[in-house]
């Protein structure tokens, strides 16, 4: 667990010292800032307009589609690519931490930009009465961690994969988009098994169901399965290099 901790701050403070992650600290920050500001001006023009959080987690998805394959793709591929992964892999740590540590370091900075859009809400709750449900604020931003959780995981798996940061952002945003928008489609194309257990994998029925406020056991067991999968696998897949190493 110690060395899980150390991976996790080396990777977490790299992110500081580097102009992607700004920069996508950047975007994010000030897409969520232009959406806000439009939805205040639009109040004020029109009265029975009412600003909701709803608007604001959806876009901070739409961005991080994008944004997490940026953060992510570095993380294994980046050592394979000048040429630290024989180091990394002939340390005296297990792949497992390893693959959990970079995982966690992403996931923390994330979370930590995540944060700082909590102003947002802040001074929507004071233009809004009786102010912002804060029940609805919980759940929604609950959403937000577990999808950072899941995504940041397939990140790192697909990090594992590839060699060239290209090629691993472009399959990491294919795979996400692939994940959150298709994956839940044949539920509503069809019926019958198929149907079901694409209403099951969705990923985005579970999210819509807690920016509601509805958090569903089986939804938080479902992001969490998936989380556990994907670092799994990208452990399986680090381990591979070690036996070809």
């Amino acid at each position: 667990m110690r060395n899980v901790w150390i991976l996790a701050r080396k990777e977490y403070n790299s992110y500081f010292n580097s102009p992607v992650a700004y920069a996508m600290a950047a975007a994010l920050l000030f897409a969520i800032g232009v959406l806000f500001a439009g939805d205040v001006l639009w109040a004020g023009l029109y009265p029975e307009f009412v600003p909701s959080l709803d608007r604001m987690i959806q876009i901070a998805v739409a961005m991080m589609i994008f944004i997490l394959p940026a953060l992510t793709m570095r993380l294994i591929a980046d050592e394979s690519r000048q040429g630290t992964i024989e180091l990394l892999l002939t340390a005296p740590v297990n792949d497992a931490a390893v693959v959990v540590g970079k995982w966690l370091g992403a996931v923390l900075f994330t979370l930590t930009v995540l944060a700082t859009t909590l102003i947002y809400p802040v001074m929507l709750n004071g233009m809004v009465q009786p102010g912002l449900d804060r029940g609805l604020l919980f759940t929604g931003y609950l959403a937000l961690t577990l999808f950072t959780m899941v995504f940041t995981a397939l990140g790192v798996a697909i990090s594992a994969l590839f060699d060239n940061l290209v090629a691993t952002f472009i399959a990491t945003i294919a795979a996400f988009v692939m994940l959150w928008y298709f994956i839940g489609l044949p539920a509503s194309l069809s019926s019958g098994l198929l149907a079901d257990v694409s209403r099951y994998m969705s990923f985005i029925r579970y999210f819509e169901s807690m920016i509601g406020g509805a958090v569903e056991l089986t939804g938080l067991v479902y992001y969490l399965s998936a989380t556990a999968f994907f670092l799994i696998f990208a452990t399986v897949v680090l381990q591979s290099r070690r036996w070809r190493a």
